[in-house]
């Protein structure tokens, strides 16, 4: 394990997007190789992949939030109309936020499909200098630090919306 630091298995669940007894289920079954207990409680390193191969069919997954999809809590996400977004999606229901106690923009609790495996940029910026959009929200002023930094594109469509959703290297 090294110097990776332990995490309850609540928390490591949160930053899955998945419930804790998911986890714990899981660890159970040997499928985690950071996990230990230490007196009556699980631990895992922050750092261990989370792997689901349920639901995946043809290149395609299901899921419920973003951060099941990108591992991360925030990002940058580009509706097909154009509007851009850079948020945090790491509340209860894993989706994108405007605001703290704000409405969801992706999903609205539908089901979402992701499309194929996730594309690597080299440089967000140039990448998007290449889609037509428009930043509408943006509450850190993090779109200028997007030039030059590297993450995964993300291909989602819900029942009523689609949207490249894209995991920023570094972002949490």
């Amino acid at each position: 394990m090294g110097h990776d630091e332990l995490i309850s298995i609540a928390e490591y669940a949160k930053m899955h997007g998945v419930k804790p007894n998911t986890v714990r289920k899981k660890i159970l079954r040997g499928g985690y190789k950071t996990a230990v207990k230490i007196g009556r409680n699980w631990v895992i390193s922050r750092n261990e992949p989370y792997t689901d191969k349920r639901k995946k069919e043809a290149g395609r997954m299901k899921v419920k939030n973003l951060m099941k999809i990108t591992r991360q809590e925030s990002g940058v996400v580009l509706y097909d109309g154009g509007d851009l977004i850079i948020c945090n999606w790491s509340n209860i229901d894993g989706m994108p936020r405007l605001s703290p106690g704000g409405l969801g923009l992706l999903g609205l609790n539908e089901e979402l499909v992701v499309d194929g495996e996730p594309e690597r940029i080299e440089d967000i910026g140039a990448w998007l200098d290449t889609q037509e959009h428009r930043v509408i929200y943006d509450a850190n002023d993090d779109y200028p630090l997007l030039a030059g930094l590297g993450g995964k594109l993300y291909r989602v469509n819900g029942a009523y919306v689609g949207a490249y959703v894209i995991a920023p290297n570094g972002w949490n």
